[in-house]
């Protein structure tokens, strides 16, 4: 998985945006470097995160939380868990 979707998951999981608690997807690039905050790639991320199942998508594309529930509750702890040895912002 990718530097920018580890950041998206820990991003909602930390904050607690999971389930029904969802948050706008502009707030999702706060935290990477400028060069990384483009949306265009942070709505991609979030297209292949859902087909995944790993997140929901709410009120027309605009709201995102995770979606803890059952077999990807396991994906989720894996990736919030795993050593933080690769840094986004190198």
């Amino acid at each position: 998985m990718d530097k920018i979707s580890v950041h998206i998951i820990r991003n909602l999981y930390y904050r607690g945006y999971i389930g029904r608690r969802h948050t706008n997807i502009s707030h999702l690039k706060q935290g990477l470097p400028k060069h990384l905050q483009d949306m265009t790639t942070i709505k991609k991320k979030l297209k292949e995160l859902q087909k995944i199942g790993i997140l929901i998508i709410h009120k027309k594309g605009e709201q995102v939380s995770l979606n803890y529930i059952g077999e990807t509750k396991s994906k989720i702890d894996m990736i919030i868990n795993a050593k933080r040895t690769d840094s986004i912002l190198d």
